[in-house]
């Protein structure tokens, strides 16, 4: 069974309980502005038209994550790279994935709230 998509309004109130938000972009794109609380892990880059991704991924969720975790799963447009992430997630036996819908992009536009990594640090 594939992941559900969810409205950013939806991975807001997820996120109020515990949910943890899983930021496939770069960490450039993370860097210049993420959902407050997020945590990223790279699933893959473009290189042109080509998606060229991390091959460690899934080791390193892995190694972050336990299989049972709630994961709200997200890049730039909820397009390619969080699909293809959820997918990868779910395949390696990952139970509670969620994709949203609209990715960081459609989260800024509702008007929910960012943070970047100065105001991130950890």
């Amino acid at each position: 069974m594939g992941a559900e998509w969810i409205s950013p309004e939806r991975a807001y109130e997820l996120l109020q309980k515990d949910w943890t938000f899983l930021d496939v972009r770069t960490v450039a794109e993370f860097t210049a502005g993420h959902v407050s609380g997020a945590r990223n892990i790279c699933f893959g880059q473009w290189d042109g038209p080509q998606l060229i991704r991390n091959p460690r991924f899934l080791e390193i969720v892995a190694a972050n994550f336990p299989m049972d975790c709630n994961l709200i799963v997200s890049c730039h447009t909820g397009k390619e790279r969080s699909i293809q992430a959820a997918e990868r997630l779910n395949d390696a036996g990952f139970r509670n994935v969620l994709k949203m819908r609209g990715g960081f992009e459609e989260w800024c536009l509702r008007g929910l709230p960012i943070a970047s990594e100065s105001s991130s640090r950890r």
